[in-house]
C-alpha cells in the first residue's frame, strides 16, 4: 500500500482552531497569518497526532501573542485600483497612473515607473477588475522577466536544470518547485516586494533541485549561495507571523 503523502486535519487547543498538514519534511513549522490570526502547523508525516498536540502545546505562548499583533494592526482598506491609488512595486510604494497612450504592441504589459508613478497601460475609465488584471500583467511580466533573467545565472552556479517556470496566485507559500518536472513557481505577490527578496525565494526553490528537504543539507547551499538569505527571508515575513 502507498504511503499517504499528506494528510491534514483540524486540533482545537486552548480555545484555538489549529489546521495541521503532516508532509514529507523533517521540523514542525508554526505560522500565524494575518489578517484574521489563521494558524497553520506543517509536521513530518511520522509523527504521531499526540506528538504533534506536543509540539504545539509547547508553542502556545507564542501563538497566542502572534495573534495578538496581528490583531493589534489596522486592517488596511480593500485595493479599488483607482486612478492615484498606492501601491507596492519591487519594494517602493508607487502612484497608479492609468493611462492607454503608454506603449503598445509586443511590450505592452512592461513596467514604466516614473519617479513614484506606475504607468499602467489601460484607459482609467474600464471597470476596475480590468483595472487590476492591467496591474497584474505587469507584476506578471515583471516576475518572469526576472526568472528568466536569475535562473540562468542560478543554473550555471547551482549545477542544476529548471526545465519551466511560472508565476501564479499563492494563499500560503511564496514559491513552490515541482522537483520530478523541474518546473519552479512564484507567488504574483512577491512582485511587490524588492529584488534581493524575490532572488532569496527563487534560490530556495531551486536549492530544492539538490536537496529535496528542508534539512541540515539545504540549508547548507541556502548559506553557501545566499549567506544573508535569513535577513532577506526576515523581511519577506514581515508581519506573517511565521515561525
Amino acid at each position: 500500500m502507498a504511503r499517504k503523502k499528506e494528510v491534514q486535519y483540524t486540533l482545537s487547543m486552548d480555545g484555538l482552531q489549529i489546521h495541521v498538514v503532516q508532509k514529507s519534511m523533517k521540523s514542525v513549522r508554526f505560522t500565524v497569518y494575518p489578517p484574521d490570526g489563521r494558524i497553520r502547523v506543517a509536521a513530518p508525516l511520522h509523527l504521531s497526532r499526540s506528538q504533534v498536540r506536543g509540539y504545539v502545546d509547547g508553542r502556545l505562548a507564542w501563538i497566542h501573542k502572534q495573534k495578538e499583533i496581528i490583531a493589534s494592526i489596522p486592517a488596511e482598506p480593500p485595493l479599488t485600483y483607482d486612478q492615484g491609488e498606492q501601491h507596492e512595486f519591487l519594494g517602493k510604494r508607487v502612484r497608479l497612473d492609468f493611462r492607454d497612450d503608454v506603449s503598445s504592441g509586443r511590450q505592452k504589459w512592461t513596467a514604466a515607473v516614473e519617479g513614484n508613478r506606475l504607468l499602467v497601460p489601460v484607459s482609467p475609465n474600464v471597470a476596475e477588475g480590468m483595472r487590476r488584471q492591467a496591474v497584474e500583467r505587469i507584476y506578471r511580466k515583471t516576475l518572469k522577466d526576472f526568472m528568466q533573467d536569475r535562473i540562468s545565472y542560478w543554473e550555471g552556479i547551482m549545477a542544476v536544470k529548471v526545465h519551466s517556470f511560472g508565476v501564479r496566485k499563492m494563499k500560503t507559500l511564496w514559491g513552490s518547485c515541482n522537483i520530478r518536472a523541474k518546473r519552479i513557481w512564484l507567488n504574483l505577490d512577491l512582485a511587490k516586494r524588492r529584488k534581493e527578496c524575490i532572488e532569496s525565494i527563487l534560490v530556495h526553490e531551486m536549492v530544492h533541485l539538490k536537496e529535496r528537504l528542508h534539512n541540515a543539507r539545504f540549508y547548507s547551499f541556502m548559506d553557501e549561495y545566499l549567506p544573508d538569505w535569513k535577513e532577506r527571508e526576515k523581511e519577506l515575513r514581515g508581519r506573517s507571523g511565521r515561525y
